[in-house]
């Protein structure tokens, strides 16, 4: 046994110990394990460190909080290493910066790292600045459960109090993170000032804060003791009522005490409301059924949204707390109060993972089956024993390496499944094929297997490693998407790898229990279709013509194929769609619209929401957020407050129960609800869930310049266009509408000749309009804070003379209106300025639907306008892909949302895929060391282009960042396809095979296992077919590899024959002496053709080579170790065999130094095929016994085969032929027709002729009526012959009549021919025989006949 390899050796530890069976199954364990432990979420954890930072500066312009605050502040956190964007808004009196650290920042150092940074900088706080609010943001923010209280009987007051009481039982929940209560009015104890009653006492607003604030203590004072014990002392005493609240004293009028009751309307019950959250259910009778809803069926509202721990299970913990809110029912929550889960994502991970997990099942059962089909029962068997082991070890490492178990990682799962069953089919069929080796009987099984492993280890370990070359790098793509797809790559990559270790550890092990040793591997007659390869391939390598028109068409295909993405047959597309069970209606009504008025409007938009069939409830959220999804979280909708915002959650039925796509559908009701929303000015978007990561929109201009107004300006002409682009909808912009404002401006004279403050007018001023909290309600009992409110009634504060009525307290006790110390302005109101990576922006968002589905052509056709669009400034609008602009000295913009992304991603991938090509490159160099073979076996690679470009164009598919991956992933398979066919081209060789027929035969022979990973491919991605997001991915890997198998069988053998074919021209034509060949198998006729061979040679001056060959039946995908081993047992019969041949050929002449006597243990076919390539053949002889073992080969099937393939002029001899004891050739006859093609046909007569001195007669065949002198060549043809010998030349005629086989055999007995010479024009042939004239003339000529190749 030669050195065992190191597959050999893991073979060998393995496949006897008692080990292996336990690795089985501790393996099986491990997947189990990793199944239950493995969190389940529908969509990947994606972790993007987002941190808020908040700083008031109370009264304060945008412009000066600009510069006073955001400008010095983001400067700072641009410092912070890690951060990728600062996003930054100015707004009166507030600024906000969002700090996005790069994907895949530690969170913890993310928020450690700005928080030092912020610290350390707490010096530079301007005068009037807070300290900054600092709140990171997770994507474990995101709520997984959302529970909806509502009920007609109670209102949203009692509503809250319910829900805060149950939000505490929630939170009781291992790994329940934030409950939060959206809507609902909290508990307040509310003073509505009456400013008459103040005015009759004397008494000022701002003078009753102090007061409650100081009556609203209790202390501890301190204990004393007494009698050896020690006692507490607390004086004052806590509010506790609305009671204790009225109770207080505010102050002095004719000496009597002036109680806050004296002045104040006081109720302990709601506050003002601030929001609405209400609720709508589309009922499920008749006239309901058909989209009506009934008017009552929107009820008050409240919302817990209950977030996770990070790294939990969604599925476990959402189960627990609706097991708890069950049982809370009757009695935390009253009977008629309906409890709704209108969001449950541990719900929708567990049917998806369960889903994938079925499709997986499905996936491995389906390529079992195919196993079974195409190899056995107990090799399917043995697959299935290695494709569960691979499965559950890759899931054992999602665990280890944090994933969690949702749609990316399972569908790495199935996508690997096609590709990793591949190393153990190759174990297995070698393994059944060395058992059944003749020269393996009766060796042990163990050293057969092991063998069986090691012969095939290197290419397994090659192929693997050129699969996870192509796969790996995509793990490298950055942004948002890195990820999100990241899964794909480790998880492919390390089943790949385990799927080799297996196929070296277990496989064998199971091939040795379970295979049989008398296993027949049968290598029957080669199918039609493989010997229509044969030709085929043998005419487009030898022909010029046809190889370059081949490659040619394949060139063509390709560019076809590409065209369709041009020509917008086939559309790109980052993601598409998903099909989710639920969306989003975002109401943005005009600013200073009343919370009342965005109110209706909300309703009336819900109204129509409930008319849609597949709706089957909604959520109204007015003047808050709902509870955000990872959308939400990236586009911050969570800080929507105020009384022009709303939106609506809309929930659809299952994807199962209804047929329309949640996409079609959220199309279906855009336009209804932009022209209600059209009637109010309202501004209504349609928020899908994003099939991949969030952005801001999906088509996001960003204006950039100098002057900030006149990017405003900009914008407006920017988004006006994208109002009037077909298929771009939901238009919006980044700017505040014109909203009324009065500036109250201090008259400080008055107020100081008043002795009143700035301070104490401003304080009243907020009192009577916004209200004031002054301290809290002390209710041990209540779950939320109760405060004390301040303000002035809604009727007392409702126009601009009632606010100016308001009395402030002097220091004389004097009571001034507000009117007689402040000067009213009116003033715009000032509109928020932006910033992005600390540059002014201006904002337009909008949509794709309808006619363009993706952002990419839409922003080509929304480029052509905005080129058109003119500058007053006298230059064009510069436009940005990749990166902001370097200089904002001029106006410029750049697209940004999903456009980016998918500009990002198809970057990336497209980088990655030049790694690919460079990482498989190096691999194939170390494998063939050849620089050149392995652009031969790259070059098939974009020939899978051709199957997938088209597939989607039929299939109506986005092509999509999956589908590239599908691409780049198929293009590992491609090369190990690519690696087969050269490997083996290269053995044959080694084996002395010339190049034409080691690379026909490498496609030929090769076909069934590339078939069988194709197959396995295929099978595996077709349950991806039915994910929106993964199709593409299934129709790159399905169609690729059709295409590529289809066209790399033919392809790589003729890229490799034309770049290695001067390389081995020698080894194909190793002399240029003429040579007559003669292959014997000792029979009568063989005896003949050897005496005609024997003359012919000594007549041209050609060396006789006489060629015995045996077929010593190999499978002809024998390694080079195997053929070697029988090779070694061989050699001296053949040394045997070669001394009886010289024996032989003594008896039919006295051989001489001209004659060489080969021995070849090849069929017979093959070996006089070869031996011809070897040097310039002028003559094959041979004899034919007319016992072709098919009906259609009437003369024998070697015979016939030679006269079909060979390049050189075939001397057959029949059974009639007479074997004279000397060959004497005095007459020859050709026979040729009257065309051009007859040339080379008499052009081969006239050489014998002359070298034989034989008179030769040339027989021409014409039609009736045909002038039979009218080529010159034929006029001139005696001419051509020595005048020494022209008067043996003679030229006869025969005219076609009757039966022409007849006069051709009369004409021929006449002439007492000694050879009859016929061309032979393979294009006539009617089927893989010879033409029926060539058979009847062969096989019932009375003398040899030549037959002349005229076209090959």
């Amino acid at each position: 046994m030669n050195e065992i390899g190191i597959a050999g050796k893991l073979a060998g530890a393995f496949i006897q110990s008692k080990l292996t069976p336990l690795i089985i199954a501790a393996a099986i364990l491990l997947g189990i394990g990793a199944v239950v432990m493995l969190p389940r979420e529908e969509e990947p954890q994606i972790i993007v460190p987002m941190i808020d930072v908040m700083v008031q500066m109370p009264g304060s312009t945008s412009k000066e909080v600009e510069e006073r605050v955001t400008k010095p502040m983001e400067r700072l956190l641009w410092e912070i290493p890690g951060v990728e964007y600062v996003y930054s808004t100015s707004s009166p009196g507030m600024s906000m910066a969002i700090v996005r650290f790069k994907v895949g920042q530690n969170e913890e150092d993310a928020i450690v790292r700005l928080n030092q940074k912020m610290s350390a900088n707490m010096d530079m706080i301007p005068q009037g600045a807070s300290r900054p609010l600092v709140k990171p943001r997770s994507i474990d923010d995101v709520p997984i459960l959302a529970l909806t209280l509502s009920s007609n009987n109670y209102d949203h007051f009692t509503l809250r109090r319910v829900a805060a009481e149950v939000s505490e039982q929630i939170k009781q929940i291992v790994d329940v993170s934030e409950v939060k209560i959206i809507g609902g009015q909290r508990r307040q104890v509310r003073v509505l000032l009456d400013d008459a009653k103040m005015s009759s006492r004397n008494i000022a607003a701002a003078a009753i804060i102090p007061m409650l604030q100081q009556s609203n203590q209790q202390r501890t004072s301190g204990t004393f003791s007494n009698r050896n014990r020690e006692t507490i002392v607390e004086t004052g005493s806590f509010m506790t009522s609305a009671e204790d609240v009225g109770n207080v004293v505010v102050g002095v009028f004719n000496d009597r005490p002036v109680f806050l009751r004296d002045v104040a309307d006081i109720s302990d019950g709601a506050e003002e409301p601030a929001d609405y959250v209400m609720y709508g259910k589309v009922a499920a009778n008749d006239h309901e059924a058909k989209g009506e809803v009934n008017s009552n069926a929107i009820e008050p509202a409240v919302t817990i949204a209950v977030a996770k721990r990070k790294g939990t299970n969604a599925i476990e913990i959402s189960e627990h707390i609706l097991e708890k809110v069950e049982s809370l029912k009757g009695t935390f929550i009253p009977g008629n109060i309906r409890v709704t889960t209108t969001r449950n994502y541990g719900e929708t991970a567990a049917e998806k993972s369960n889903e994938l997990l079925w499709h997986m099942m499905i996936a491995i059962a389906s390529v079992s089956l195919l196993i079974l089909l195409t190899l056995g029962i107990r090799e399917s068997g043995i697959v299935a024993i290695a494709i569960p082991v691979t499965l559950a070890l890759t899931l054992a490492v999602f665990y280890f390496y944090g994933y969690t178990l949702n749609r990316i990682t399972l569908f790495a799962l199935i996508f690997s499944i096609g590709i990793l069953v591949d190393d153990a089919i190759v174990v297995v069929e070698n393994m059944t094929r060395h058992y059944a080796l003749p020269e393996n009987k009766g060796k042990p099984l163990v050293d057969i297997a092991i063998r069986a492993v090691d012969e095939v280890g290197n290419p397994t370990i090659l192929a693997t490693f050129a699969v996870i070359a192509a796969i790996l790098p995509m793990a490298f793509v950055s942004g948002l998407m890195g990820p999100y797809m990241r899964p794909i790559p480790v998880g492919a990559s390390a089943a790949m790898i385990f799927s080799m270790i297996v196929a070296f550890v277990v496989t064998p092990w199971a091939s040795l229990k379970m295979l049989k040793r008398d296993v027949k591997h049968e290598h029957g007659r080669e199918g039609f279709t493989t010997r229509l390869y044969r030709k085929v391939m043998h005419a487009i390598i030898s022909i010029p013509v046809w190889r370059y028109a081949f490659l040619g068409g394949v060139v063509l295909l390709l560019l076809a194929s590409v065209s369709l993405i041009f020509l917008k047959f086939v559309k790109v597309k980052m993601l598409p769609f998903d099909n989710k069970s639920e969306f989003q209606v975002i109401v943005d009504m005009p600013e200073g619209s009343t919370l009342e008025q965005t109110a209706a409007v909300t309703r009336e938009l819900a109204d129509f929401v409930g008319t849609v069939p597949e709706v089957v409830d909604y959520q109204l959220y007015v003047g808050t957020a709902s509870p955000y999804n990872f959308n939400g979280l990236v586009r911050h909708y969570f800080l929507r407050r105020g009384s022009n915002v709303a939106d609506i959650q809309v929930n659809l039925l299952s994807k199962d129960d209804r047929s329309a796509q949640s996409h079609d559908i959220a199309k279906r009701v855009r336009p209804a609800l932009n022209q209600i929303g059209a009637k109010y000015g309202a501004s209504v978007k349609v928020a899908e869930v994003p099939p991949g990561p969030p952005v801001l929109q999906t088509i996001v201009a960003e204006v950039y310049g100098p002057n900030y107004e006149r990017q405003i300006e900009i914008a407006q002409n920017i988004r006006d266009i994208f109002t009037d682009t077909d298929g771009v909808v939901d238009v919006d912009w980044f700017v505040e509408d014109n909203q009324a404002k009065y500036n109250l401006k201090i008259n400080t004279e008055k107020a100081a000749i008043n002795g009143i403050t700035a301070e104490q007018i401003a304080q009243t001023m907020q009192v009577a309009i916004s209200g004031m909290n002054v301290g809290l309600v002390h209710l041990p009992n209540e779950k939320e804070d109760a405060y004390i409110n301040l303000r002035l009634p809604k009727e007392g504060r409702s126009t601009l003379a009632d606010i100016q009525r308001i009395k402030v307290v002097g220091t004389r006790g004097n009571l001034v209106p507000v009117s007689e110390l402040v000067e009213i302005r009116e003033l715009k109101n000032d509109k928020s300025i932006y910033h992005k990576n600390l540059m002014p922006v201006v904002y337009v968002t909008a949509d794709v639907a309808g006619a363009i589905e993706s952002p990419v052509y839409a922003i080509f056709g929304l480029n052509d306008k905005i080129e058109a669009l003119k500058l007053p400034e006298g230059y064009a609008l510069e436009r940005f892909v990749a990166s902001q602009p370097f200089l904002t000295n001029k106006y410029s913009m750049k697209w940004d949302g999903e456009w980016h992304i998918t500009y990002e991603v198809f970057r990336d991938m497209g980088i990655a895929f030049a790694a690919v090509m460079v990482l498989i490159y190096i691999l194939v160099v170390g494998w063939f060391q050849s620089f050149k073979t392995p652009l031969t076996i790259m070059a098939a690679i974009p020939f899978s282009l051709v199957g997938i470009l088209p597939a989607h164009a039929l299939m109506g598919a986005f092509f999509t960042a999956t589908s590239m991956i599908g691409f780049i992933a198929g293009a590992g398979i491609v090369v190990r396809n690519s690696i087969i066919l050269v490997d083996f081209v290269e053995l044959r060789m080694k084996h002395g095979m010339s190049l034409v027929d080691a690379v026909v035969d490498a496609g030929a022979v090769r076909f069934r296992p590339m078939m069988l990973t194709a197959a396995a491919v295929i099978v595996g991605s077709a349950v991806m077919l039915f994910d929106p997001i993964f199709q593409g991915l299934a129709i790159s890997l399905m169609a690729g590899e059709v295409a590529s198998l289809l066209l790399s069988r033919m392809a790589v053998p003729v890229l490799f024959y034309m770049s290695e074919r001067k390389k081995h021209v020698g080894e194909e034509i190793i002399s240029t002496d003429k040579v007559v060949l003669c292959p014997t198998d000792k029979s009568p006729q063989s005896f003949a053709a050897l005496k005609f061979a024997h003359t012919i040679a000594k007549a041209v001056g050609a060396k006789l080579t006489v060629l015995h060959a045996r077929d010593a039946k190999l499978p002809p995908y024998f390694t080079s170790s195997q053929i070697d081993d029988i090779g070694r047992q061989e050699r001296d019969a053949d040394d045997a065999q070669r001394a009886d041949l010289n024996d032989y050929i003594s008896t039919a002449f006295d051989p001489d130094g001209d004659v060489n006597a080969v021995v070849a243990n090849d069929p017979p076919i093959e070996a006089i095929l070869d031996e011809a390539a070897k040097a310039a053949t002028y003559l094959i002889a041979l004899g034919t016994h007319g016992r072709g073992g098919i009906e259609k080969l009437r003369f024998g099937s070697v015979a016939e085969a030679v006269l079909r393939e060979s390049r050189s002029p075939v001397l057959t001899v029949n059974p009639q032929v007479e074997v004279p004891d000397k060959v004497v050739i005095n007459s020859i006859v050709c026979a040729v027709e009257s065309d051009d093609d007859s040339q080379r046909t008499i052009d081969f007569a006239l050489e014998l002729a002359n070298g034989l001195a034989s008179q030769l007669t040339v027989l021409r065949v014409v039609g009736e009526g045909e002038n039979p002198r009218d080529d010159r060549w034929f006029e001139d043809l005696c001419e051509r012959i020595p005048a020494e010998k022209r008067d043996s030349c003679k030229l006869d005629e025969i005219v076609r009549r009757g039966d022409f086989l007849e006069q051709i055999f009369a004409e021929a007995d006449d002439l007492v021919a000694d050879i009859l010479i016929i061309g032979v024009s393979h294009d006539l042939f009617t089927d893989e025989s010879l033409g029926n004239r060539t058979t009847e003339i062969i096989k019932r000529s009375h003398c040899p006949v030549i037959t002349v190749p005229i076209a090959k």
